[in-house]
């Protein structure tokens, strides 16, 4: 009872010990006055200190998992008996499960803030200024796969890089792979195959071609159109003067050095900006004029 006062069943019906006649009886009986006034059980417990005080707190001890089935094996906690008990295990294993790492690459900006149940709430924010689209040579949309290689979108659309093979995503459906086994997702608790988990068999697909040729467009974010790329610093670091020697002319160096056509050694993947063309322009029509220049006599 919320008192404390433990009830005695005689039959189908409760008593308290002072209603019986002997309350250490092996069979006790209810006393006539008192047959009438049994007690109702609800389903409601109440823990009461080993002194028999019910107004301090007790602890409960040896209280087994609420997320495991009737066979003792564990399960997810969407299986589980919405009514049973937890233990502090449980709720170590749920913490741990409901632990957020945030983690990426590339230019984004992550803040957190806490809600007001207490929970964390992450917004990722990418400006979306300046966006590249990454192609091939043909203009077919490329992606980075889990490989860490680029490949067209349209050939890895229905299939998953794991552990260094290449699957059909049809064949991995609701399966979970663990070591070089697969199970179905069903019969995996934390990472762990239950003890009656069947393996699968599963083949792994051809892998598809990397794509070839890579290349990045910048888009007009407003109407994905072409855009300007400014702010570009000189490839060449020189300047035109008035001759066409080296010593009059730094951009010559700067051309010799990060100019050079594809066929010979040396850097030819620097972006010119606008005035390095109007540099290279003018150092060919100072060059055209030095030789047809007449010599002095």
């Amino acid at each position: 009872m919320a008192d404390g006062t433990k009830l005695v069943k005689v039959g189908d019906k409760f008593y308290k010990p002072s209603q019986l006649v002997d309350p250490k009886a092996d069979q006790p009986q209810v006393k006539p006055e008192e047959v009438a006034k049994d007690w109702t059980v609800n389903d409601s417990i109440s823990l009461v200190n080993k002194d028999g005080s019910n107004n301090a707190p007790t602890t409960l001890k040896n209280v087994g998992s609420g997320l495991k089935d009737a066979n003792g094996n564990s399960t997810t906690l969407d299986q589980a008996v919405g009514s049973n008990a937890v233990n502090v295990d449980d709720l170590r294993t749920l913490g741990k499960a409901a632990t957020t790492e945030v983690t990426g690459t590339g230019v984004a900006e992550v803040t957190k803030v806490t809600g007001a149940n207490g929970q964390n709430i992450y917004n990722v924010h990418v400006e979306r200024f300046m966006q590249v689209a990454e192609t091939d040579v043909e203009g077919n949309k490329v992606v980075k796969a889990a490989d860490n290689y680029y490949y067209k979108e349209a050939d890895i659309k229905d299939k998953t890089y794991i552990d260094g093979q290449w699957y059909d995503n049809t064949d991995i459906k609701d399966k979970t792979k663990i070591g070089d086994k697969w199970y179905n997702a069903d019969d995996v608790v934390n990472g762990v195959p239950k003890p009656n988990a069947t393996e699968l068999p599963v083949q792994a697909t051809t892998a598809p071609n990397k794509a070839v040729g890579l290349q990045n467009n910048l888009v007009n974010p407003n109407d994905n159109t072409p855009t300007r790329l400014s702010n570009l610093a000189s490839a060449l670091s020189g300047e035109v003067g008035n001759g066409a020697n080296p010593a009059d002319n730094s951009a010559i160096n700067g051309i010799d050095k990060n100019g050079k056509p594809t066929s010979e050694s040396g850097n030819n993947t620097f972006v010119k900006n606008v005035l390095d063309l109007d540099a290279t322009v003018k150092t060919e029509e100072q060059l055209k004029t030095s030789r047809t220049r007449p010599k002095r006599r």
